[in-house]
């Protein structure tokens, strides 16, 4: 028997000592059949009368016959008769199952001691007979379990001696089958982390030079594809526009991305000492980056909220504070009342924020000259009934009397005409759909609270509307059941839309929907295409109402 097969294998007596280790050449690295991995509870077909009562059986009656399975499958194993040798192998480890179900409580020390060992050694050997027959995805896995056996909470507390030595040999096995199937990196890991523990392992420090020289050629070769590509895309005018050169650049980036997270796995195992494979490292970043952008996501959307939110409390607080103080015309912020406070008391001051009776008698004294009718050369100042319908026209539009031409920027807070406008706007809302024959309604049944601030802004002779608001509202739908519809189903819940602002797309508006009940069976599945036409119908009428804010207010 080779130094190999003495690293490889169970213990001396396990394997044929005529027997040598799996060749090492080229032509065997990179075979990898797509199979599924196999469970080493492997049933044998032909059942005695007494593997029938295994249930029944004692934990040191099972203890014996999983060895007597073993000693059956190392003899079958000597003569080469893998096939059978894997049988007898798995039938020892289905032997021994039940005992790895119990309690660890439940056993005895000595019990969990040889559970322990007798299950290491019974997959290890097994893996050796199917690195014979070149099945190394299943050498792989059995190594992979050989080790978890070791490691397994349930496991008995084995000699730090009697672990190194299985782990080594598993490390080994496992090394190997993955070198063989073409996963370098994965084998490299495991062959570093054996050599730590056994740096006078000869077959190891082989096995771990061969691969290293696979490495080294493969990124060579990775290296001159990278160099040819682009050579071929300069040669070619550097055109990456066209289908080809665009299935390249996305190849290589592939690679690229490959090789980063190897080294990023690669790093990882060597900090934590884990022989994770590679698969399972990325299945679990990948994870990590799913939940880590959905963490994101969702803390900015609430920092989006707070943000609206905050805007509008502070539209409020201002309102209320020029509300109390009596100036809704001219707002003012804590710098503008300082600069004003100081050019009053050095007496320079020369505006003011509220007329008296006696500015009114002497603005309508020196009013300036009147605009002359082209045609009759009389004064064009209307008469009072025509001012007074003037002023009551202008009062609804969306300029002040003083500012009836819309020459002057001006700004004007619509706030509650807006909130009301809008909540009529969603009480009409309603939508009807046909699912399997069935007539489905939904409606706005309650609109609960609208929120925010509202101004209308003339600039230039045109008004605008500047917006921020929020809705909260409760829906209701009923379903027909039945075939003539004489009955109905009912499914009730809220909407909330919290970000109603200028520069949100009206078509995309933020509608979080909540269901308090819903639709009885066989009804239940149209509810959610009849949710989504009222979402959209909340958005096309929100959109509608503030797309039209000057005229509306």
């Amino acid at each position: 028997m080779t130094e190999a097969e003495k690293i490889a294998g169970a213990d001396s007596e396990d394997v044929a000592k005529d027997e040598s280790m799996p060749p090492t050449s080229e032509s065997t690295v990179g075979v990898s059949e797509d199979v599924e991995d196999v469970e080493d509870e492997l049933s044998v077909s032909s059942e005695s009368s007494e593997d029938r009562d295994v249930e029944n059986w004692p934990a040191q009656e099972r203890l014996a016959r999983a060895e007597s399975c073993k000693a059956s499958g190392n003899e079958f194993f000597k003569k080469k008769e893998n096939e059978e040798a894997v049988k007898l192998y798995a039938k020892g480890l289905k032997v021994l199952e039940k005992l790895w179900k119990l309690d660890a409580e439940v056993l005895d020390e000595d019990v969990r001691v040889q559970l322990t060992t007798l299950t290491v050694s019974l997959r290890l050997n097994s893996a050796v007979a199917q690195s014979r027959e070149e099945k190394w995805k299943e050498a792989r896995s059995l190594a992979s379990k050989a080790m978890d056996a070791i490691r397994s909470a349930h496991a008995a507390p084995v000699a730090e001696a009697e672990a190194k030595k299985h782990l080594v040999k598993a490390l080994f096995r496992r090394g190997v089958a993955y070198a063989r199937m073409g996963d370098l990196d994965e084998a490299k890991a495991d062959l570093v982390s054996l050599l730590k523990m056994d740096r006078t392992n000869k077959e190891a420090v082989r096995e771990y030079n061969a691969v290293k020289q696979k490495l080294e050629k493969a990124r060579a070769d990775q290296q001159q594809q990278f160099a040819a590509a682009f050579q071929k895309a300069s040669q070619s005018g550097g055109v990456y526009g066209d289908k080809e050169a665009e299935r390249k650049r996305a190849a290589l980036r592939k690679i690229e991305e490959e090789r980063k997270r190897r080294d990023a796995w690669k790093k990882a195992t060597e900090a934590d000492g884990s022989q994770v494979p590679f698969e399972e490292w990325c299945k679990a970043e990948d994870k990590r980056i799913e939940e880590d952008r959905k963490a994101k996501e969702a803390a900015e959307k609430a920092q989006r909220e707070k943000e609206a939110e905050e805007r509008r409390q502070r539209a409020r607080e201002a309102r209320e504070k020029r509300e109390a103080e009596g100036d809704s015309d001219v707002e003012l912020d804590e710098e503008d009342r300082k600069i004003l406070e100081e050019t009053r008391k050095k007496g320079y001051c020369y505006f003011r924020t509220q007329r008296s009776a006696e500015d009114e008698r002497l603005l309508q004294q020196n009013q300036g000259p009147a605009r002359l009718n082209s045609s009759t050369g009389e004064s064009a100042s209307p008469s009072p009934s025509t001012a007074s319908a003037d002023a009551v026209k202008r009062s609804t539009s969306s300029t002040s009397a003083w500012n009836a031409n819309g020459t002057t920027w001006e700004e004007r807070d619509v706030s509650k005409a807006a909130q009301q406008g809008l909540e009529e706007a969603l009480g009409t809302v309603r939508v009807e759909t046909v699912v399997d024959g069935r007539k489905a309604v939904a409606f706005v049944d309650k609109v609960s609270k609208v929120d925010g601030d509202a101004q209308i802004i003339l600039a230039r002779g045109k008004p605008a509307g500047v917006y921020d608001m929020s809705a909260s509202l409760s829906w209701k739908a009923t379903c027909e059941v039945g075939p003539d519809g004489a009955e109905v189903t009912e499914a009730r819940g809220t909407l909330k839309m919290p970000d109603i602002a200028n520069g949100v797309d009206a078509r995309n508006y933020d509608v979080s929907c909540t269901t308090k009940r819903v639709f009885e069976e066989p009804n239940k599945a149209s509810l959610d295409p009849l949710l989504r036409l009222l979402r959209r119908e909340v958005c096309k009428v929100t959109a509608t109402f503030v797309e039209n804010l000057p005229d509306r207010v």
